[in-house]
């Protein structure tokens, strides 16, 4: 008995199993190992701290959107040395940092800090 047809639509897919492949001639699956780059994002800032973690990304239309913990200790989860930050890239290459001077952190308000 034949499998079912499965309907992609006009939707992406990424063939990393055989769930979507009925069969492989000449051909295999082969997953690609990951090329250095260079460096996306530095965290140099002071209220980055050197303990910057948690990067999280989110495309949101056209611009990418990232928020990160800044951190001037390594204190785990000790609230008083932490902010949160936001960067945002139109490509998800070359990032901004922009200063939003919602909050004087380290002695300035030109910072990229949305929650301290």
């Amino acid at each position: 008995m034949a499998a079912a047809t499965i309907d992609l639509g006009d939707r992406l897919e990424l063939f990393v199993d055989h769930h979507v492949i009925d069969r492989l001639e000449g051909t295999a699956l082969k997953l690609q190992a990951p090329l250095p780059a260079g460096e996306a994002v530095r965290f140099d800032s002071p209220w980055e701290g050197p303990f910057s973690t948690y990067a999280t990304v989110l495309a949101d239309g056209e611009t990418y959107r990232m928020y990160y913990r800044g951190s001037s200790s390594p204190a785990g989860d000790d609230q008083d040395n932490q902010v949160t930050c936001y960067a945002e890239s139109a490509d998800g290459k070359r990032w901004i940092k922009p200063h939003l001077g919602l909050y004087t952190v380290c002695g300035t308000r030109e910072n990229n800090v949305i929650l301290a």
